[in-house]
């Protein structure tokens, strides 16, 4: 519920806190990863589903980008196994360093 709370007023993604939390925890950083993007993938679900029912979904907006997140999602999970913890920990680390860089040059700037 704290994770939730935090990353809905500050517009982050949950998996910025979750996966961290669920490293210490001692869950595998894969099973960590894999976890988030699950949560994220039935969250997305309901508001897709959501904004579908009302009418705001564009189909040809929809059709590249969900093929795209496919393919992406096929690759990744192809890939995944073959990368070792502490690489896919370092570069999630990273990552949350640019992400917190751009953000902050978007606020500021």
């Amino acid at each position: 519920m704290a994770g939730g709370l935090v990353s809905g007023t500050t517009g982050i993604s949950g998996g910025v806190l979750f996966v961290p939390a669920l490293v210490v925890a001692g869950i595998p950083v894969h099973y960590a990863i894999a976890t988030s993007l699950f949560a994220i993938v039935l969250t997305s679900l309901a508001g897709a589903g959501t904004q579908a029912a009302l009418g705001n979904v564009s189909l040809p907006f929809l059709a590249v980008y969900g093929a795209g997140a496919a393919i992406g999602a096929y690759a990744g999970a192809s890939v995944a196994p073959k990368i070792r913890a502490d690489r896919i920990r370092s570069f999630f680390g990273v990552m949350l360093l640019v992400i917190a860089v751009l953000m902050i040059i978007h606020d500021v700037f």
